[in-house]
């Protein structure tokens, strides 16, 4: 007997995201007490099968289920669009048990507008440039994939977001020892020897200054990133947040503090030498 689990036409957050799971056909998959999350194959038409995980919130009234694992790869794989129709179907079987087949409908709307689909069967009329604009979709898929690693929380723990967090502290960290070590020690210990200071050196003592703050708010930005995208962790509890977005912005603007502070503490060398000589 097949049971349908999932009938519907394909949102832009199924498509970028993860694909939404009816919380009624929730009963189609025993998660134990605890648990948030379950992986199933799914066979598609070709044969091929696809690893999918049902995920649900583990903290709130409202559970709100969706499907990840292999989902966005699906998605590559088969062109899906807006609108497209997903359908998910349970198989039990004596013999062999729960199953589980997955498979795509076109665009309704598209196939009932003859005009629609004539004006964009002409675009890809020509073999070349219908090659070309696959692979120029291909790479620019990639590049959202990267940046969305790089610039956004996860909506489920990474093992590479939490590496990558790990490697920015660090770099974090030895950007702003080297430039301390190449600019030197920044002390002035009164507000008058603030005042009788050179222009050069109370810019280097500011951007001193700021380099520590930034340097401290960025690697708690970091620091709560990587932590919430620990694999020990069912979810990254801070999805809406973008801890790492603030603190890949700190990181470069710490790195403009620090250009600032290494030139402006050596032209005040420079010109304390020069001075000392006069």
């Amino acid at each position: 007997m097949e049971i349908v689990l999932v009938k519907k036409n394909l949102t832009r957050t199924d498509i970028a995201s993860c694909l939404a799971y009816p919380t009624g056909n929730l009963w189609a998959f025993q998660m134990v007490q605890g648990q948030n999350a379950i992986s199933f194959n799914a066979r598609d038409p070709t044969g091929r099968v696809w690893e999918f995980k049902l995920c649900t919130r583990n903290h709130g009234r409202h559970k709100k289920p969706v499907i990840r694992g292999d989902w966005l790869d699906y998605v590559r794989e088969k062109g899906l669009t807006v609108d497209d129709f997903i359908i998910l179907t349970m198989v039990e079987d004596a013999e062999n048990g729960v199953s589980y087949n997955i498979r795509v409908q076109p665009n309704v709307e598209l196939a009932m507008n003859p005009k629609r689909k004539k004006r964009r069967s002409a675009l890809f009329s020509f073999p070349i440039l219908e090659t070309q604009l696959d692979q120029v979709l291909l790479f620019l898929k990639k590049m959202v994939k990267h940046l969305r690693l790089w610039i956004f929380e996860c909506r489920e723990p990474s093992e590479d977001a939490f590496k990558l967090g790990l490697a920015a502290a660090g770099i974090l960290v030895l950007a702003h020892v080297i430039a301390n070590l190449l600019g030197g020690c920044a002390c002035i210990c009164s507000q008058e020897d603030l005042q009788r200071a050179s222009p050069h050196r109370q810019l280097s003592v500011a951007c001193f200054l700021f380099s520590w703050i930034i340097l401290a708010a960025g690697l708690s930005m970091l620091g709560i990133g990587t932590l919430s995208n620990n694999k020990s962790r069912t979810s990254c509890g801070f999805t809406h947040h973008h801890f790492f977005s603030f603190g890949g912005i700190l990181c470069f603007v710490h790195g403009l503090f620090c250009v600032a502070y290494y030139v402006s503490a050596t032209a005040a060398v420079s010109e304390e030498k020069h001075g000392s000589h006069a």
